[in-house]
Formats: structure tokens, sequence, C-alpha cells
């Protein structure tokens, strides 16, 4: 057996020799953990020829210096081993190694948390982000994202999503649908907007219930004595219309958001005037009779979708034969009218959809992006891509500065980006610009006309880790809209 004596050392005087480990991977991380918290663990080490050299603890030995340590603790045996037993006792020693699990990490998270100690403190003493010790500790609070994560099905992002949407059991279901799966995030984006949705829906209600009526949700129709207003036929056998509504408190509405467009006065514009080959091209002219696309601006109104009847008799109005029984109306009593209103308001409702679904895409398009550009050496394939939109579109960086600015944390116009930087980090600054001026030019309706630009921008992201949503999959030709439209109402 062994002995030895503990002492502090300079890492800087003590000797790294050949490691089983022929790459000490020294993350950022793992740097800012020893700077902060010093070297935890002693370094073993033995005393040969007046040297001081590493047996086990290389690692941790780099680190400290990197960190500027000035003193680590360093176990330093009596016992001089031959190469053999070194290398065999390394390799026991990294092999024996357990990590914490995603669970033990959470739970000694909550319970530093437990201590007193901020969001901020805690990142800092364990050298991680403030945004990984929230997720933490949203997940450890969550009996359904515990769970998850215990049984081993989610990462710790996804558990983080599961637990932003405790007690929401459609939520979750959709997320636990989309776990492991590339567009995760723009389902969590999705949910988001969803959730701010219904509120405005709530919003948009009070007018109406200050009116009389009832406001349900198509899904609560069902259990409800309810007849569609369509369904109804008037006194004279006639089919009632919109003037048969007499007292709101015999009547229940659905509403449903649906996009419209005005012009730069609010005035409402027929969709079919715009000019939509204008797009993001100030200089273009609108064709004959039409609208520069620029010049419309696209709201979403909350508007009645279905009237229901809860009392038919009190308005005097009786239920339809074919109703009654269950069964389709008749072709007759179908009007063309009706059939083209029918077909406008589906339109008006894709999209909605499919505009919703852009946003939501947007949103976290920008923010891989902006975490891209975070980098000190630009992504695979920068180059060529640059090289390959500028031949395409030699005036592309002359749009969208805003929104390189942006994405890459500064005005690109300051010449603050390219202070005392890398020939590789300008480079990355050369991409941010591209990209910001791609971005821009990818708007939210994209999906109307994809372009050449943006399905390339896509494609470039793809091939960096970016997981594409569904209506992405549209612009770069991988989806058709109707698959996409399918997709986002199942």
């Amino acid at each position: 057996m062994t002995t030895g004596v503990l002492e502090h050392l300079d890492p800087n005087e003590i000797e790294v020799e050949t490691n089983v480990r022929t790459e000490a991977s020294l993350t950022k991380q793992f740097v800012a953990s020893v700077k902060e918290n010093g070297v935890l663990v002693p370094i073993v080490a033995v005393r040969e020829g007046g040297k001081v050299k590493v047996r086990a603890g290389q690692r941790r030995t780099l680190a400290a210096r990197e960190a500027g340590l000035t003193s680590i603790p360093v176990y330093i045996s009596d016992a001089a081993l031959d190469t053999a037993t070194r290398l065999s006792q390394q390799i026991v020693e990294n092999d024996q190694r357990l990590a914490l699990t995603s669970v033990d990490r959470v739970k000694g998270i909550q319970q530093l948390l437990d201590t007193g100690l901020s969001v901020t403190k805690v990142a800092k003493r364990l050298s991680v982000s403030p945004e990984r010790v929230k997720k933490s500790k949203s997940v450890g609070e969550s009996e359904t994202a515990m769970s998850a994560l215990e049984a081993g099905t989610v990462t710790l992002d996804e558990a983080a999503g599961l637990a932003e949407f405790e007690g929401d059991e459609r939520a979750k279901n959709r997320l636990m649908a989309a776990v492991g799966r590339p567009y995760f995030e723009h389902e969590m984006e999705r949910l988001r907007r969803d959730r701010a949705a219904e509120i405005e829906r709530e919003k948009a209600s009070e007018p109406w219930r200050k009116k009389g009526f009832a406001v349900v949700k198509r899904r609560e129709v069902a259990d409800m004595p309810a007849v569609p207003l369509h369904a109804l036929l008037t006194a004279d056998g006639e089919a009632a219309d919109e003037s048969a509504v007499k007292n709101p408190a015999n009547w229940a509405i659905t509403l449903s958001d649906e996009a419209v467009f005005v012009d730069m006065e609010g005035n409402p514009v027929d969709e079919s005037l715009i000019d939509w080959a204008t797009e993001n091209d100030p200089e273009a002219q609108a064709a004959e009779g039409m609208l520069h696309c620029d010049s419309v601006d696209e709201k979403t109104e909350w508007v009645p979708d279905v009237y229901y009847c809860i009392n038919p008799e009190a308005e005097g109005l009786t239920v339809s034969e074919w109703h009654s029984v269950g069964v389709s109306p008749p072709p007759d009593l179908t009007s063309v009218d009706l059939e083209q209103k029918a077909a406008e308001k589906a339109e008006r409702r894709r999209v909605v959809v499919l505009n919703k679904a852009g946003d939501a895409a947007m949103t976290v398009r920008r923010k891989f992006v902006t975490e891209l550009l975070q980098r000190k050496t630009p992504p695979k394939g920068t180059a060529p891509f640059i090289a390959e939109r500028l031949i395409a579109d030699p005036y592309l960086l002359q749009r969208g500065g805003d929104v390189a600015g942006e994405l890459l944390g500064a005005d690109i116009r300051s010449g603050e980006l390219l202070d005392h930087v890398s020939d590789a980090r300008a480079e990355v600054v050369l991409l941010g610009v591209t990209l910001g001026s791609l971005e821009f030019l990818t708007g939210r309706d994209e999906w109307r006309r994809p372009g050449d630009s943006p399905a390339a921008y896509l494609r470039f992201l793809a091939a960096n880790g970016y997981g594409l949503s569904a209506v992405e999959q549209v612009i770069v030709g991988e989806k058709s809209l109707a698959e996409c439209y399918e997709e986002l109402n199942h």
C-alpha cells in the first residue's frame, strides 16, 4: 500500500505527461467552473527527479492553467509507477466515473435555489447559463416534466416545454408527439401563440356576451341543443339568414380569427387586388388596377363563425327536415352564393393558420441564427454560400441591415462588429449581414410564393442543424401547401 501527502502547488509547475486521453477537451464551461470554484478534487501525481508529474487529473490541471489559478490541491504519491500500471489506472479512473443524470442535475439545482441563492448566482457557481437554471427550476416544479425526465423520454429542453404547459393536456399531447423531432421548438412556439390567441378570443368575446350571446368553442357545440343557422327555416319556409337573429339570448356563436387586408387609411382591400410580386421591392410598379403589396397591411379580426340557435321555437324558426335526420342538405338548398361565401371564409381561415405558422417559425429561426452568429469561426459551407447568394443577387446586402443588426447584436453601420476581430470572426460577421438580408426577404407569408433566396437561406440553416417547420418545408419544396395545412390542423 502506498502513501502520500497533500500539497498546494502552482499548476504551471506541474508536468503533464502522456495521458490515456488523446484530447483534453477543455470546454468554456469547464474552465469557467474551475475559475469560479477552483479544483475541488485533488490532482494525483508522483515526484520524480525533483519534478511533480500528473498521474490523474490532466484536464483539471490544464483548465487551472487556463483559468489563471496559482494554486491547486495535489496528492503526491510516493510510489513510482511503470507505464503500463500508470495507463491502467488512468483508464480505470476515467471509466469508473459516473456522470450526474439530468434528473440529478435538476434536483441539485433546485436544492441550491432552495438555499436562497438567486438564479444568477447558481448559474455562476455551476458555470452554466441562467437559462439552463431557469429551465431546471421549472422542470423541478412540474410533476409531468419530472416524470418524463425520470423516464428518460425527454431532454431537459423538452421537459421544460412540458413544464411550461403544465395542466394543459392538449398541449402536452402535442409536445409529446414532437419529442425528439427537429420541429419541437416550432411546436412550442405555436402553442405559445395559440395560448395568446385564446386570450385575444376571450377579449373579442366580451362585446358579444354583453349583447346576450353565448360564445362557445367548436368542440362545445356537440354537447348543446344547438342548430346551425343554415339548417333553420323561417315561418315562410325560407332558409334563415342573419336577419333571423332577433333575441341574442336564444343564440350561441363561435368566433374565428380571419385575415383581412386594409390600405394605409384602414379601408378594406380585396386580396385579389394586391400585386404580391411587388412585396419587399419599393421600386417595383404594381400592375394596372392593383395595389403595391407594401402599401397594404394584413390584420387578424375575430368574427362570428357560425350562429347556433338554442331555442328555435322562441325565434319562430323550424329545423330543416334534412338536419333533423342527420343528413347533408339537398343540392337545391345550397346556393352558389353560399358555396362561394363558404369557400372565401375557408380561404381566409387558411391564410390565418399559415401566417401564424410563419410567425412562429420566424421567432424560432431568428433565435437559431442569433446563436449561430455568436461563433468565432464560420459554420461549414459559409464562403460558398455567401458567394452563391451574391452572384444570384448582387444587391442582396443593400437590404435587411436592421435585421442583420438584430441578429448580430450591434448596428452593422457602426464598425463595432469588426473591431479587433480575427479573419474567421470577420467571415461570421459577413455571414450575419447576408443572413440578415435573407431573413428580411423571408416574410411570414413566404409560403404564398416561395422564392429562390429564402429557399436557399433555409437550406443553409438546415445544413447547419436547424429543424425546418412545416411551413418552411413548403418554401424549400419538401412539402406541398395542402400537406402543410393538413399537418397544422391535425
